[in-house]
């Protein structure tokens, strides 16, 4: 779907007006797709004066993705951008969204053994988020797992072991004078689960 809206020379702002939307999902070969979903508009008046109905009135802010993913039976990859336009004049600049320039998923999942009841795999993101004010970096999260998946007619029992690290290296810092953990936070913590019916 591409939509363009294009007004010249608006009478009332004495300047060119438009829209531009983009929505777009495309299947390439060995299972990528490559996701457009962006939303544009020249001013932040621009939906109080052309919407259609009052939902159109009351949108903060329009988001521009682009998303290259793979996925597969034991992978799933991610890679993607994603920024906001604010059309809210009310919204401060400290409650304003982050931008994520970019962001990196990968998650794998695989199984062990005739009946593959010990599975292990991992989840991962590490993404750098932006603005124009307050704190901005980078951000490592991890998770690798190892379960087993016991299920037969009748019961199942699903134990897992997993351990979850977060680290951040913060710029910015200066602007946000109640920073508790400095430049360099992480945090580290083994997660168990025990499941059964």
């Amino acid at each position: 779907e591409l939509l363009f809206h294009f007004l010249p020379g608006d009478d009332v702002r004495g300047e060119d007006r438009s829209r531009f939307r983009v929505d777009h999902v495309m299947q390439l070969p060995r299972a990528f797709r490559l996701t457009l979903d962006a939303d544009q508009v020249s001013d932040t008046e621009y939906f109080e004066d052309f919407a259609q109905d009052r939902e159109g009135t009351s949108i903060p802010f329009l988001e521009q993705l682009a998303r290259l993913s793979y996925r597969d039976e034991h992978w799933r990859l991610t890679g993607e951008v994603q920024h906001f336009q604010t059309i809210d004049r009310e919204l401060l600049d400290p409650e304003r969204p982050y931008a994520r320039l970019p962001r990196l998923v990968a998650s794998g999942d695989f199984a062990l053994g005739e009946r593959e009841w010990l599975r292990y795999g991992f989840d991962s993101e590490l993404v750098y988020f932006q603005r124009s004010l307050g704190v901005t970096g980078w951000r490592l999260d991890a998770r690798p797992e190892l379960a087993l998946d016991v299920a037969a007619p009748g019961y199942f029992l699903r134990p897992s072991l997993s351990w979850r690290y977060t680290s951040y290296a913060l710029s910015d810092l200066d602007e946000a004078p109640n920073a508790l953990f400095g430049r360099s936070p992480s945090r580290s913590l083994p997660v168990a689960s025990f499941d059964t019916g």
